[in-house]
């Protein structure tokens, strides 16, 4: 599955990644906070768009890697920022630039060790909870 973001460009085995997401942990069996909590509920609820780009290249955002949270641009929103790692066959031309797949969704690409990372900004509604 070629996979395009922000002029970087990676063919992600999509079976193989969800081969290992399926050995993954949940969030939820490491953190119980509440901003966990509250990311974990509304990954759940996603709309139709954000739950067909995670499933075509096989990630399981549940399952994503160094979860970070920050008060959201606009009242009641938070910013939640995530790593997710990809099993991919060629990865080229990584940069810091973001791609906006669709509003309050943001993604690029990221190498570190060897590894490919899908990289994700969420604008999500911010209730306390």
């Amino acid at each position: 599955m070629i996979l395009t973001l922000a002029g970087a460009r990676a063919d992600v085995d999509a079976e193989k990644t969800r081969e290992m997401y399926a050995r993954l942990p949940y969030i939820r069996q490491g953190c119980q906070c509440p901003l966990c909590r509250s990311f974990l509920e509304r990954v759940a609820n996603f709309d139709a768009e954000k739950r067909v780009f995670f499933a075509k290249i096989g990630v399981d955002a549940e399952k994503c890697e160094s979860l970070w949270s920050y008060p959201g641009t606009r009242p009641g929103t938070q910013l939640y920022t995530f790593r997710c790692p990809l099993v991919c066959v060629d990865v080229s031309g990584i940069t810091e630039e973001w791609e906006t797949v669709a509003e309050g969704f943001s993604a690029r690409f990221a190498g570190d060790g060897g590894r490919v990372f899908l990289e994700v900004e969420l604008l999500l509604k911010w209730d306390g909870v």
